[in-house]
């Protein structure tokens, strides 16, 4: 299945836009069995990847020195689920870290 990833609100155009997918929890935030980064550009970008058919998880951040360290607070593999039974795409809103 086609899976498209719309990055948006992308305020830097610095590094990359490092996107993980995993399809079971115990996995989570560790070596994904998929993944893909991409420049960022200010405004939005698009990640395209194909997967099989499942229940998945995204995990997605601004890389803007390349040293791929996630500096904030990841959220739950509950929170970024979702099912994949047909070409999708999703949206996300990249929110950025107070200052």
């Amino acid at each position: 299945m086609k899976l498209t990833v719309i990055v948006d609100q992308i305020s830097k155009f610095e590094g990359k836009i490092m996107c993980a997918f995993y399809a079971n929890q115990a996995h989570f935030l560790q070596m994904p069995p998929c993944a893909e980064s991409v420049s960022a550009t200010t405004g939005s970008t698009t990640i395209e990847m194909n997967l099989p058919k499942g229940d998945y998880a995204i995990a997605l951040f601004q890389d803007e020195n390349n040293n791929v360290e996630i500096v904030s607070s990841p959220p739950t593999f509950e929170a970024c689920k979702f099912n994949l039974d047909r070409d999708k795409t999703i949206h996300i809103h990249l929110s950025q870290k107070n200052q």
